[in-house]
C-alpha cells in the first residue's frame, strides 16, 4: 500500500460518507510526491534557498527548508538529526559561510559517515571548487555536487535545477 492511499473498503466501514472518500481521494492524489528531501542552507544563501526550494515544491517533491543559524529561532540538535533521519535526501547548500557553520559541516560529516539520508551538495559559489577546501578531496563527493554558481542566470539555474531533480529521482528509485 502507498503511503498516500488509504484503502477505500476501510473508510466505508469505518462509516465515513461517500463524498468525504472521494474528497479525500482528490486530496491525496495532490500531495507532492516522494521522496522527501531537506534542503539546508546558512544565513547567507537565503535567496537561492528560496528560489530552489520553490522549485522543488513546483516539481511535486516533498521538501523542508532548514535554515541552520543560531539564536531563537534555530531548529534543535535532536529535531535537526530527526528531519535527516526520517527523510531519504539531504540537500546542503554549499557556500564561503555556510561552510563555516559547524552545525552543517557537523551535518556533512555524519552524513559521509553512513546516515541513511543520501547527500547532495549544491555549490553556490566558488568555495567547494576553488582553494584547498576538504571536500575537495572528498572526490566522490565532488563529482556529485551540483554547480549552481550561475544560478543567477536563468538558463543556467534551469540546467543545474534539471540536474538537481534528476538526482533526487534517481536515488528516489534505488530505494
Amino acid at each position: 500500500m502507498s503511503r498516500r492511499s488509504i484503502p477505500e473498503t476501510f473508510l466505508r466501514n469505518t462509516g465515513i460518507p461517500g463524498k468525504l472518500i472521494q474528497s479525500l481521494r482528490t486530496y491525496l492524489a495532490k500531495l507532492p510526491a516522494d521522496p522527501a528531501c531537506v534542503l539546508v542552507y546558512g544565513p547567507s544563501d537565503g535567496e537561492i534557498a528560496k528560489n530552489i526550494f520553490s522549485s522543488l515544491v513546483k516539481r511535486r517533491l516533498r521538501v523542508w527548508g532548514l535554515d541552520l543559524t543560531s539564536g531563537p529561532n534555530a531548529i534543535g540538535e535532536e529535531e535537526l538529526q530527526h528531519m535527516v533521519e526520517t527523510r531519504d535526501t539531504l540537500i546542503v547548500l554549499c557556500s564561503v559561510l555556510s561552510l563555516q557553520n559547524t552545525r552543517i559541516l557537523a551535518l556533512i560529516e555524519k552524513t559521509l559517515d553512513g546516515s541513511t539520508a543520501f547527500l547532495i551538495p549544491v555549490c553556490v559559489d566558488d568555495r567547494v571548487f576553488g582553494g584547498d577546501h576538504w571536500l575537495q578531496r572528498a572526490d566522490p563527493l565532488l563529482k556529485s555536487t551540483i554547480d549552481f554558481r550561475q544560478w543567477k542566470q536563468k538558463d543556467e539555474y534551469r540546467k543545474s535545477l534539471a540536474k538537481l531533480v534528476r538526482r533526487i529521482k534517481t536515488r528516489a528509485d534505488q530505494n
